[in-house]
């Protein structure tokens, strides 16, 4: 007599996951053109040896001395705009025409004054920009007809006058209470739940390496409004309609008005712009007569790619 034993079937392991992944580099010309540096399959990438800009900028330290005092005092340092250079590869296995549309399009992307986007995408997802412009092709030289390879190499070089790369823009935006008690409205009040992102407990959190300066956005209708950061306020004192848009820009570099497109800037009350520190998170100093929202947009910059 045969006995026969049924049993389940081996499980194959599943393969192990490759732990390791590439960052993705793109680059986004004056002219809206998108290249993939990547991908060698795009025809135009970078060649992975030599690449310069993702690291930490230089600076210069501001130091002071005393004769009465040993070595000496760090006053604060200014960072230096970012040397950028890039190893490029770009080839077509199509033909000689196909490489010189390729390469024209290329470097139509890349002009004197002109500013386009690196942008470096992490395996997580994570995203950094950094303005360049192009600087040279370090004298380039040719040795060998690229239209009849197919092929060529190059040394660009680029700046970046901002020296920081940034990262996608945080915003919050804060609704005024209607103030109304809804068991006291009457039968015919419809209930409405008011935001949880009330202007009385905003605070924002900055994730940069540096300050970041907010950019407000106050939509009417309101009659005043104050806006700022732990105490230090910006005021509006004009009437906002509905419709309206008030934009307030607090960069040092920029710290102006704009209601519906035109410039406002003097019609500010008082205003001390004020940032958020790197890595704070701040309460926010908000207050309305009306019910519009106010948003705050701040953009963290970092030091390095990612």
């Amino acid at each position: 007599m045969t006995n026969i034993a049924f049993a389940d079937l081996p499980v194959v392991p599943a393969p192990p996951v490759n732990p390791w992944h590439r960052s993705v580099m793109t680059w986004t010309g004056w002219d809206g053109s998108e290249w993939d540096l990547s991908q060698p399959r795009g025809g135009v990438f970078l060649t992975g040896q030599g690449v310069e800009g993702l690291g930490m900028p230089e600076h210069q330290a501001w130091v002071g001395t005393s004769p009465s005092v040993h070595g000496q005092f760090y006053r604060g340092f200014v960072v230096e705009p970012r040397q950028v250079f890039w190893p490029i590869y770009l080839y077509s296995d199509v033909g000689s025409e196909a490489w010189l549309e390729l390469d024209r399009a290329f470097w139509r992307s890349l002009q004197p004054g002109k500013h386009g986007a690196w942008t470096v995408v992490t395996p997580k997802g994570g995203r950094r920009f950094l303005s360049c412009r192009f600087v040279d092709d370090g004298r380039h030289s040719v040795r060998m007809d690229p239209m009849l390879r197919g092929w060529a190499s190059y040394g660009v070089s680029l700046i970046a006058d901002n020296p920081f790369w940034t990262g996608e823009p945080a915003r919050r935006t804060w609704s005024q209470s209607n103030g109304v008690n809804a068991f006291d409205a009457g039968p015919d009040y419809a209930l409405r739940i008011s935001s949880a992102s009330q202007l009385s407990t905003a605070a924002m959190t900055n994730e940069g390496d540096l300050e970041a300066w907010p950019v407000w956005t106050i939509k009417g209708p309101a009659t005043s409004v104050t806006v700022g950061v732990d105490g230090a306020t910006v005021q509006w004192t004009v009437q906002l309609f509905e419709g309206d848009t008030l934009v307030i820009d607090t960069d040092p570099t920029v710290q102006s008005a704009w209601l519906n497109g035109v410039d406002v800037t003097a019609q500010l009350g008082s205003a001390d712009f004020a940032p958020i520190p790197a890595g704070h998170e701040l309460p926010l100093s908000l207050t309305m007569a009306g019910t519009g929202s106010v948003e705050a947009a701040i953009t963290p910059r970092f030091y390095r790619a990612w």
